[in-house]
């Protein structure tokens, strides 16, 4: 079985950064700790290959932060953003959301989420 965690982390930084999140590999500086930004946190790996295709499932968390204070901000600003990182990394019909050296990515489901998405959310 081929490890894709490095290639399948350096592609979601690449996305995300794309985007203007600041993100982080596993662990997050103190004073990066302010705004908006995503950690890529755990990864998990299994084969599904047959002797005629070698597939492998993913899984990656991908914690989005929103810093606010008091009783100001709300979740409108979070959902927006793991709506558009979500639907910026799964594939579609001309094109991989998410490049990933070596491998070749060919669908993105969310398993968990806290709390629920703007309509429109991704399709898996």
């Amino acid at each position: 079985m081929k490890w894709a965690g490095e290639q399948v982390r350096k592609g979601l930084y690449d996305v995300m950064t794309g985007l203007g999140i600041p993100t982080f590999d596993f662990t997050v500086p103190s004073e990066k700790r302010t705004a908006t930004y995503a950690i890529i946190g755990t990864y998990g790996q299994s084969s599904e290959g047959s002797k005629d295709k070698f597939s492998h499932t993913v899984t990656v968390d991908i914690e989005l932060h929103q810093v606010f204070q008091g009783q100001f901000g709300g979740r409108k600003a979070i959902d927006n953003l793991t709506n558009q990182v979500l639907n910026a990394l799964r594939p579609t019909t001309t094109s991989y959301g998410l490049t990933v050296t070596g491998f070749q990515v060919q669908n993105i489901s969310l398993l968990t989420s806290v709390g629920g998405f703007n309509s429109g959310g991704v399709v898996s």
